[in-house]
C-alpha cells in the first residue's frame, strides 16, 4: 500500500496496514474495515489514527508527541491526508481483486465521504 505525505513536525508519510488496523481496534474499539465515523471519533481516537499510521516509519513514536504534532493549522491538511490514505488503500484492494487499475475513485459504488465536518470515511 502506498503512502500519504504529510507535513507535521517535518514531512511525514502515513501508512495504514493492517497491523495498523489491528492496533487502533485494541486502542479505541474501532474497527477500522467498517469504516471511520468521523464524526464520533474523541480527540484521542483521532490522535491514535494518526499515531498508528506513522509508526511504520517512527516505531517509537508515542500519542503525546502526535498531539503536539498536529493543531489547528494542519489539522485540516492531515484530516485531508487521512481520507486520500483510506481511498488509496481501497483503489488498491479493488484493483487487486479485479486486476485492472481503479476507475474514478469518487464514483465507487458505495460512495465516499471525506472532511473535517463529519461522516464516515467508507467505500
Amino acid at each position: 500500500m502506498e503512502s500519504v505525505p504529510v507535513y507535521l513536525d517535518k514531512q511525514r508519510n502515513l501508512k495504514l496496514t493492517l497491523g495498523g488496523m489491528k492496533k487502533y481496534l485494541d486502542l479505541t474499539g474501532i474497527n477500522l474495515l467498517q469504516g471511520l465515523p468521523v464524526e464520533r471519533l474523541t480527540p484521542d481516537d483521532f490522535a491514535r489514527l494518526v499515531l498508528v499510521c506513522l509508526q511504520h516509519e517512527d516505531p517509537a513514536l508515542t500519542q503525546e508527541q502526535v498531539e503536539e504534532m498536529v493543531h489547528a493549522g494542519n489539522e485540516y491538511e492531515l484530516v485531508t491526508a487521512l481520507a486520500l490514505l483510506w481511498g488509496k488503500g481501497k483503489s488498491e484492494e479493488k484493483k487487486e481483486a479485479s486486476g485492472d487499475e481503479p476507475k474514478n475513485p469518487e464514483s465507487r459504488p458505495g460512495g465516499s465521504s471525506y472532511g473535517a465536518s463529519g461522516g464516515t470515511i467508507c467505500v
